[in-house]
């Protein structure tokens, strides 16, 4: 069961395009990729013209973030319905278009004790549970996401080669998005915490 369960981390982290080394700390800051968010009005609709794109269908898995409290970017610990639990952290530019993201993690032993510790040091800023469904389409992953209190959404995010520009890439995170009929008013600029959290003000 243990290695099945790995199997599955190591398989989310794949789609994820990261690095793996178990007990050690990875990180990636020259790793360059467009990442477009928006909201969908058809979740069945949108997961069937995802369907008929990709060779591969693609997997599901459902992940619950716990954000701390943290001045220089984003510190989560994520917990995977296999049981796999890591701690992440990363600095991204949330309100352009792409984002050139630098980030680090590490696989958690000790879920409870580990959390426990950071709440004290940090505090807690919110959790984002997610249903995520993963699919790849060329050089792009499509995450196709339901965001407890929040709705669904589509993130397009496509990996750049050495020698693509930043612009390539906008081209071809477009071309996807005429292909799912997702407008530009249906970007969305913000992280679903933070989303959460101007939610949370409002109330």
């Amino acid at each position: 069961m243990v290695d099945m369960l790995r199997g599955e981390t190591l398989r989310v982290d794949k789609a994820q395009n990261k690095l793996w080394s178990e007990g050690n700390l990875v990180e990636e800051p020259e790793d360059r990729s467009i990442n477009i968010k928006a909201r969908i009005r058809n979740y069945e609709l949108v997961k069937e013209t995802i369907t008929g794109l990709v060779e591969d269908e693609g997997f599901s898995y459902i992940q619950e973030d716990t954000f701390f409290t943290c001045p220089n970017g984003r510190l989560k610990l994520r917990e995977y319905n296999t049981g796999e639990s890591l701690l992440m952290f990363d600095v991204e530019a949330d309100k352009e278009l792409f984002t050139n993201s630098k980030y680090c993690y590490s696989e958690v032993k000790d879920l409870t004790a580990t959390k426990n510790i950071l709440k004290l040091a940090y505090g807690i800023k919110g959790v984002v549970r997610t249903e995520r469904l993963i699919a790849e389409f060329g050089q792009t992953k499509i995450y196709l996401d339901r965001v407890a209190d929040l709705g669904d959404f589509i993130e397009i995010s496509v990996d750049l080669t050495h020698d693509q520009t930043l612009e390539d890439g906008q081209e071809v995170a477009r071309d996807l998005m005429e292909q799912l009929d997702i407008g530009q008013t249906e970007l969305v600029h913000s992280s679903y915490i933070d989303m959460l959290t101007e939610f949370d003000d409002c109330l």
